[in-house]
């Protein structure tokens, strides 16, 4: 059961932590966790799925969850209301949190139970050298690994394990109620790799270009994604270099994905926006559509539909996209894609006559274009047609069909 339970924790780590963001390689990203000690993403995920499921065992096959403070807890007001009715709500809570402090020990004594489970640091490593996928680390990586995972000047909001002596305390309540995993990937390894703040100089470059990365990965992402449904797509295409030998002025930018719908005389010029350190509060998250999207997006989108409004640069986009004919007056249906649903379906004007653009996830994007559904309840999504796929994209999009399903209070 433990390994079985290993495998679906890890398979729904990779599910939530990295959808809609997933342009990542688990296996090639490194992370030097102590000098010159380097491990995969895949390590780290490894061994907090297999401190999960083992708080699952200890969940599902012992008394633990009745000799827990809440449960003690209750008896004790139970007993303490039944000798004191005078007491008021707030004196009972005061009493039994009182006796529970002085006097856990000889309550544990009576009940026969542990309220307080510590294990052995052999017992910790003894779990994760039984998982397969971790057989290949030595003993002194499995050892930095869980002293990362139970440091108290770890990034974490609370820690799976807490050293206390020679032992660990295993929180099997926290490992089994709160996904982990995601702090692990928010709290520290996209914080490690991707944020450049608070980081040495030598140290800034190295972010700077990992995080220029993994932006090539997911624009060429998207790239595939629309040569599912048309052969004309570029990413990272430019514009305004004189080398190029296309001069449009002070008109300077770049489309991070451009694609052209041929038989229906479509151009979408999309703007990527990647959250790769994920804001912890809702302030930061309003922060980022400020600075991303509303102050720098935007701005491009502007660009983007100036080019396209003129002959010289539908004839730029028709050379580096090698369309058969000439691009003339086509509909421009612009699209900020994120990497999260900080924004999801919100339009933003971006120039004087209120045009407008939404902003899409990747997460959204990606199986509208593949036509797979996430949900039973997506009855409305029809699949696309190669003969009006750019209008039907553009409908779902308009008319948010893809979300339907959710009740309104998941908004």
């Amino acid at each position: 059961m433990h390994e079985q339970n290993f495998h679906y924790q890890f398979r729904q780590a990779l599910s939530q932590i990295y959808q809609p963001n997933d342009e990542i390689d688990i296996h090639a990203l490194h992370l030097e966790i102590k000098s010159n000690v380097f491990v995969t993403l895949y390590d780290l995920v490894c061994v907090m799925s297999c401190l999960i499921a083992r708080a699952d065992v200890f969940r599902y096959f012992s008394d633990l969850p009745n000799g827990s403070i809440k449960a003690i807890k209750f008896q004790l007001l139970n007993n303490l209301h039944k000798q004191h009715p005078e007491l008021t709500p707030e004196q009972l809570h005061s009493s039994a949190n009182s006796i529970i402090v002085q006097s856990l020990h000889e309550i544990e004594k009576q009940k026969d139970i542990n309220t307080f489970i510590f294990v052995e640091h052999e017992t910790v490593l003894n779990w994760l050298k039984k998982i397969e996928e971790l057989k290949s680390k030595s003993e002194a990586e499995l050892n930095l690994m869980i002293e990362l995972l139970t440091s108290f000047e770890s990034p974490l909001p609370f820690n799976a394990l807490y050293k206390i002596d020679n032992k660990y305390y295993f929180s099997y309540t926290t490992c089994g109620r709160f996904n982990l995993n995601q702090l692990l990937y928010d709290n520290y390894i996209s914080d490690k790799l991707f944020n450049p703040n608070n980081k040495p100089q030598t140290e800034k470059p190295i972010v700077e270009e990992t995080q220029r990365s993994r932006e090539i990965r997911f624009t060429n992402s998207l790239k595939e994604l629309f040569q599912t449904v048309t052969p004309y797509v570029e990413a990272g295409l430019e514009y305004g270099d004189p080398k190029l030998n296309y001069d449009f002025g002070d008109l300077k930018g770049d489309f991070d994905v451009i694609a052209y719908f041929e038989k229906e005389n479509i151009v979408f010029p999309i703007q990527v926006k990647l959250s790769n350190v994920s804001p912890r509060s809702e302030k930061r998250k309003e922060e980022w559509i400020v600075n991303r999207i509303e102050t720098k997006g935007l701005t491009q989108v502007a660009k983007d539909i100036k080019l396209l409004q003129s002959k010289s640069g539908l004839k730029f986009v028709a050379d580096k996209l090698k369309t058969v004919s000439e691009i003339k007056a086509p509909l421009i249906y612009p699209l900020i894609v994120s990497d999260n649903f900080f924004a999801d379906h919100i339009s933003f004007p971006f120039n004087e006559n209120d045009d407008c653009v939404i902003c899409i996830s990747y997460f959204e994007l990606k199986h509208l274009l593949l036509n797979q559904k996430v949900h039973d309840k997506q009855t409305d999504l029809i699949p696309f047609e190669s003969s009006n796929a750019a209008k039907h994209l553009i409908e779902t999009i308009e008319t948010n069909s893809f979300w339907n399903f959710l009740n309104e209070f998941a908004w």
